[in-house]
């Protein structure tokens, strides 16, 4: 550790007859408590003008005082990630209020910290609040005068409340929950607390375009019931790591509650619990609405299981407008480098066999009659 810091010293507390330097983005990472972390935070930022800045504190949290930096000249932060840091509670920072992207993990997710943060961020487009393990109260987003587009919500291992109040321009929304135990793993208790969808819309949404939802456990928490809300506006839904044994009606509700939706992604996770053979067959929502403006339907994880078949097959008779089915056998990975969604698509072709393919896209298209529809199967 003393190491460390005399080499992040040497480079970020150098003399003033050093060469001015221009750092664009920074790293910076320390175990535990250093007398000289506010230093390089304020030497990084104020100091070396440094864009891009993440600070990590590992084993510890730390706290830091950003009106050290409202008299520094050279303040260029424009993307800023927190873990394990944050802000001492202090009014109105100049340095948040040039801020575009904000991430903020661990211990700097406590709301009230982050709801402290965003009141000064003017200017911000993403905000990103990842690996919370513990219980969060309810998110209540009232940021009127914010720029704000992207919203994500990352590896929470207890699904919270989202309650919108005025967020003119949120278009975009991202939320990964695992429903876990109280040590904050993979809970094998299979305890009943289930949830509604409703939870993750509370308030008046906002003009919603694009919407990423990731909800896994063990057994499944949430409960099949329709959306009070309307989201109009969503034209994008993708869906990720659905676990095998997971009934789909839950979906079905969130499908229908978009009557805009033009382009819908569902993965199914093979790597989870298979579904039971008393699984649902035959998906059925009980006022079985028409999705009217539905072009694009992709399945990722499709291995042709009866009940599979049967989700794919409620959709297409559901979608007189759809153009494209598109089944593939793979999965989904994270990518830090999507501004968005953060997630890729991994295809893995599967060796069909002809009767196996050639009966389930006989399945498929039994009933329907829809010239312009192409069903692709890989």
């Amino acid at each position: 550790m003393r190491r460390y810091v005399k080499r992040v010293n040497a480079f970020l507390l150098a003399p003033d007859n050093v060469q001015q330097r221009s750092i664009q983005k920074l790293r910076l990472q320390a175990c535990g408590r250093s007398d000289f972390t506010d230093q390089w935070i304020t030497e990084a930022i104020g100091r070396w003008g440094v864009e891009e800045l993440e600070l990590v504190i590992d084993n510890s949290s730390w706290r830091y005082d950003f009106r050290l930096l409202d008299g520094c000249k050279n303040v260029r932060l424009k993307r800023l990630v927190l873990s394990n840091c944050y802000h001492r509670f202090a009014p109105n920072p100049l340095t948040f209020q040039s801020l575009t992207s904000l991430t903020l993990c661990k211990e700097s997710l406590r709301m009230l910290h982050v709801l402290d943060i965003l009141e000064n961020c003017a200017q911000l487009v993403d905000l990103r609040l990842k690996d919370s393990g513990c219980r969060q109260p309810a998110f209540n987003i009232v940021i009127p005068k914010s720029q704000l587009k992207s919203l994500q919500l990352d590896n929470y291992n207890t699904p919270t409340i989202i309650r919108y109040g005025d967020v003119p321009r949120l278009r975009h929304v991202s939320l990964n929950f695992l429903q876990t135990g109280d040590n904050g793993k993979d809970d094998s208790s299979r305890s009943n607390r289930t949830y509604q969808l409703s939870k993750f819309f509370r308030g008046a949404p906002p003009s919603l375009e694009y919407l990423v939802l990731q909800l896994r456990g063990r057994q499944m928490w949430i409960e099949p019931t329709a959306i009070p809300v309307r989201l109009n506006h969503l034209n994008k839904l993708f869906i990720a790591n659905v676990p095998m044994n997971w009934d789909t009606i839950w979906i079905l509700c969130l499908v229908a509650a978009a009557p805009a939706l033009e382009s819908l992604h569902v993965h199914f996770d093979n790597n989870s619990e298979k579904a039971s053979t008393a699984g649902s067959l035959d998906v059925q929502v009980e006022h079985h609405p028409h999705h009217h403006h539905l072009k694009e339907l992709v399945v990722i994880g499709f291995d042709g299981a009866a009940w599979q078949t049967g989700f794919v097959k409620q959709i297409i008779q559901a979608s007189p407008m759809l153009e494209r089915a598109h089944l593939l056998d793979g999965h989904v990975m994270e990518d830090e480098d999507w501004e968005l969604v953060g997630l890729e698509i991994v295809r893995r072709r599967r060796e069909w066999h002809e009767c196996e393919r050639s009966e389930v896209l006989r399945d498929l298209a039994d009933g329907i009659s829809s010239p312009h529809l192409e069903i692709v199967l890989e």
